[in-house]
């Protein structure tokens, strides 16, 4: 790992951290980026051992600090006019889950950690190359700050993310940010 990725690591933390103390009220709840670590079944190398991952899912993730899961897969009514992903987790509590996200109708100011996974998931798998070239690092790193199922702003997040970055001179990651947020506000249409 090189300097420059450290730096950008620590960039993500701390704006994730000025984002939920915003978020809690004041009261700062962020864990550093490696206790909020997930995998995905995409980038891992195949000999490596993921216990709770699911190979041949759209998406898998976990968290071992939190317990939480999230393993995607389009369901059977999914259209291309009508993309619906199956989803199936385990949120901070250990409740398992399963749901089914009509994608066309997430509205990205309530929206969940699971309904934005699956909407980046779709996004990616349909070849949009903003999405595909930027690392998932903004919702993974959630993972081990929120409950997957918890709503939460993610107009916001992205903006206040882009606005960290430009506080700290990192002009590339702000471009970044709001190259995502605008591809999935393309994508709903607002």
């Amino acid at each position: 790992m090189n300097i420059e990725s450290l730096r950008n690591r620590a960039c993500l933390a701390g704006c994730i951290a000025d984002y939920g103390k915003k978020a809690a009220g004041g009261k700062g709840f962020a864990r550093t980026l490696m206790q909020g670590y997930t995998a995905s079944s995409a980038t891992a190398p195949p000999s490596v051992s993921h216990g709770t991952l699911r190979m041949g899912w759209a998406h898998s993730s976990f968290n071992p600090a939190t317990g939480q899961e999230l393993h995607m897969k389009y369901d059977e009514s999914s259209s291309k006019e009508d993309p619906v992903m199956y989803v199936e987790g385990k949120d901070s509590s250990g409740k398992e889950f399963q749901a089914r996200i009509h994608l066309n109708e997430i509205d990205m100011n309530h929206a969940s950690l699971t309904e934005m996974t699956a909407l980046r998931v779709h996004l990616a798998r349909e070849g949009d190359h903003t999405i595909k070239s930027h690392a998932n690092i903004p919702l993974m790193a959630l993972i081990g700050e929120r409950d997957v199922n918890q709503k939460m702003d993610f107009e916001q997040f992205f903006r206040e993310l882009a606005s960290g970055s430009r506080r700290e001179g990192n002009m590339y990651k702000e471009e970044q940010y709001m190259s995502e947020l605008e591809r999935y506000l393309l994508f709903l249409h607002i």
